[in-house]
């Protein structure tokens, strides 16, 4: 037997056979149309609504005084719809999963750090708000932050869960 040295060197796409994402598409909803018409339409649904509270909250932070924290908290408020729509582009094309796991992901980290980038910027003010000047030279010391958290006195910071 003599192996065929130019069949090793074909290009991948034309060793492929199989079914493509829209063959595959148009057989899951041959076969089980009904399924794929309630898990597409609610999943478009959840996200249509998500939408929507998405644009009343939008336009409740537009109303608020111009600031970083603004655009801060709406980059935070932005991620439902950023996991909504792809999410549901999986749906419609299951071979972009990754990629859309990829933006979740990534979108993800980028609120968190958002998120701390505002709880430093609260506990700074908690820190100035109680001196009469501050050298900003210097920088802020720790002490300045814990004292003047320690002036609020003991707090709670875990609540009793509901029926215990």
């Amino acid at each position: 037997m003599v192996l065929d040295v130019n069949a090793t060197l074909a290009q991948p796409h034309d060793r492929y056979i199989g079914v493509t994402m829209g063959q595959f598409l148009s057989t899951c909803w041959e076969i089980n149309s009904g399924e794929m018409t309630w898990m597409n339409g609610s999943a478009t649904a959840c996200v249509l609504i998500t939408l929507v509270i998405f644009c009343m909250h939008r336009s409740s932070l537009m109303q608020a005084r111009l600031s970083l924290r603004r655009t801060q908290y709406r980059t935070i408020a932005s991620l439902p719809i950023v996991f909504g729509v792809s999410s549901i582009i999986p749906l419609f094309s299951p071979s972009s999963f990754m990629v859309s796991a990829f933006i979740q992901k990534m979108y993800e980290a980028y609120c968190l750090y958002t998120f701390g980038v505002i709880m430093f910027v609260l506990l700074v003010y908690e820190g100035t708000r109680n001196s009469p000047s501050v050298n900003v030279e210097a920088g802020l010391r720790v002490p300045d932050i814990t004292e003047a958290l320690a002036e609020q006195g003991p707090k709670k910071h875990f609540a009793k869960p509901p029926l215990c």
